[in-house]
């Protein structure tokens, strides 16, 4: 409808209402998260904040990290967790997050990212075993979302479209391959200057090797570069919409311009 104007917050969303319903595939604005008013301040330079609200994750991830830690190893690791109450200045408080991802996207993510923490995140032969999995939303594997417009396809309503055919439907994610192939959609992997690591030793050795300053830096200026991206967009919307609402409000009586 022309007075109505869509956004959605990641690629892979965007793919799943397009396999859904007939039409363009929407545009994607990611979430800038501008209310945590908290940008990277690492006071807390030798606590590095645990992320994981899958069940029992943080439990078994921080107890893995202890089993791998040495003695004398500079950083202490913060939980948070479901139950966990942080400012978003205490969050950005700490010299880096590690984020165990438990869905394929997550405001999590673009606020820590916002506030340019450096993020350290599983490579995604790991990752995308977490981001899917029965018990998520938009990543469960489990049928419960696979629906599809009635007008559409069985194979969903990108079918037909040559230009956007995928290999498996953005729902489900059944098989190993296809949680491999709709990871890459994920904002996790698209989004710059992310710090990946393939094991825990890995993620003790880069928390303590890695330049975070210029992570940091890197990360403010993607900031910048996709507000600008952003509020063009918004704009755009609003000049279309606006000359709308004028057409559609009454004229005020004896008002004739």
């Amino acid at each position: 409808k022309e007075h109505v104007v869509l956004f959605v917050n990641n690629p892979l969303l965007a793919e799943q209402i397009a396999f859904q319903s007939p039409g363009e595939v929407l545009p994607v604005i990611r979430p800038h998260a501008l209310f945590t008013n908290a940008s990277y301040a690492p006071s807390r330079r030798h606590e590095a904040m645990l992320v994981s609200r899958t069940k029992f994750m943080w439990v078994t991830f921080a107890c893995a990290i202890r089993h791998f830690t040495l003695e004398g190893y500079p950083i202490k690791f913060t939980v948070a967790n479901s139950d966990s109450k942080y400012s978003f200045q205490e969050m950005a408080a700490h010299l880096a997050v590690v984020l165990i991802p438990w869905e394929h996207a997550l405001m999590a993510f673009f606020e820590y990212y916002s506030m340019a923490v450096p993020t350290m995140m599983p490579e995604a032969h790991w990752a995308y075993r977490l981001a899917f999995d029965p018990e998520g939303n938009l990543g469960s594997t489990t049928s419960e979302y696979f629906g599809i417009d009635p007008t559409c396809p069985e194979q969903g309503c990108t079918a037909d479209d040559g230009r956007r055919h995928h290999p498996f439907p953005p729902f489900g994610f059944e098989s190993l391959e296809s949680r491999r192939y709709w990871y890459q959609y994920s904002s996790f992997e698209q989004f710059p200057h992310i710090i990946k690591f393939s094991s825990i030793p890995d993620l003790l050795n880069k928390l303590v090797t890695t330049d975070l300053r210029s992570t940091t830096a890197a990360m403010k200026a993607f900031n910048q570069e996709t507000l600008a991206r952003s509020v063009a967009a918004w704009r755009s919307a609003r000049a279309r919409l606006l000359p709308l609402q004028r057409e559609s409000l009454p004229l005020a009586a004896g008002n004739s311009d």
